[in-house]
């Protein structure tokens, strides 16, 4: 190769790409690109959407607590969304455990984190008007048991983790899917 195609070639590779990649690194989401870079470099496949980031950047959300993974929340074998998802109020604090319960004597069964995004994308007022926990995907992170929810805020809609353990306030609601038989 010539050299004035060498320095052409060189020039090209540190001002373009190597240049674009290092600006990447060190931006906001540089650890996702540092991440993705090291699967690049291993050969393996990299900037694969899950279907819970599908779901996610679906709903649109201006905050997304960052323990909303793969790892955390894993998708089980044979996943369907759920059918007739129906927001239930009981109107009084209540646990986890009582509005599981609750819903079950009519037929319905917590929303998993996947039914809840869906619904939340879909139905994107909702959340405005009070918080909806998905009692059905329960996520360990750093140590404890949370579960979704999504909710609002001054910045707009928020997906949040709340604990599984202790009471809910009256305000909260929670959806619930149809049960199949």
């Amino acid at each position: 190769m010539e050299y004035s195609k060498l320095c052409e070639a060189l020039r090209e590779f540190t001002t373009g790409l190597l240049n674009q990649l290092l600006v990447n690194l060190s931006g906001q989401d540089g650890q996702v690109w540092f991440d993705e870079f090291k699967r690049f470099l291993r050969k393996e496949a990299c900037w694969v959407t899950t279907v819970l980031q599908r779901l996610i950047i679906a709903g649109k959300y201006d905050w997304v607590n960052p323990n909303f993974t793969q790892e955390n929340f894993p998708i089980p074998e044979n996943f369907v969304l759920g059918a007739d998802p129906k927001v239930f109020h009981f109107n009084r604090s209540i646990s986890s455990e009582d509005a599981i319960k609750e819903m079950d004597e009519v037929g319905y069964k917590p929303a998993m984190i996947w039914d809840l995004l869906n619904y939340g994308a879909k139905n994107p007022e909702e959340q405005q008007k009070f918080p909806i926990i998905g009692l059905g995907s329960v996520g360990e992170v750093h140590g404890g048991r949370y579960v979704p929810y999504l909710n609002r805020c001054v910045s707009g809609r928020d997906l949040y983790l709340v604990w599984w353990d202790g009471g809910r306030d009256a305000y909260c609601r929670f959806l619930g899917v149809r049960k199949v038989s």
